[in-house]
């Protein structure tokens, strides 16, 4: 049986809760521009959509911390939690952990 890729999860529970289609785009552009981790912190969803990804599917995802060649502090996001691809691997998302000197 094939694992359903974290946007597929994401996707039936939209469905089964009669979400509109935007919803999806929402959550993966909090995810992947906002850098919102925590579903009960997206706030441009309905309070019980939110409540029910938290309960489903836990928390976004773990990331992990990468230091550059320039030495900035980068959060690293697996693509493959969301993209089911053999080729899918770890996409540096340059947020810096600390502010700009």
């Amino acid at each position: 049986m094939d694992q359903l890729s974290r946007a597929d999860q994401i996707q039936s529970i939209l469905v089964e809760l009669k979400q509109p289609k935007f919803r999806l785009q929402q959550i993966l552009t909090a995810i992947y521009q906002d850098n919102i981790l925590d579903y009960s912190q997206m706030f441009n969803l309905p309070l019980r959509l939110r409540n029910r990804l938290k309960k489903q599917l836990g928390e976004v995802l773990t990331l992990k911390v990468i230091k550059t060649s320039d030495g900035t502090m980068a959060k690293k996001i697996p693509l493959s939690v969301f993209l089911p691809s053999p080729a899918a691997t770890w996409a540096a998302s340059f947020v810096p952990l600390e502010p700009w000197a």
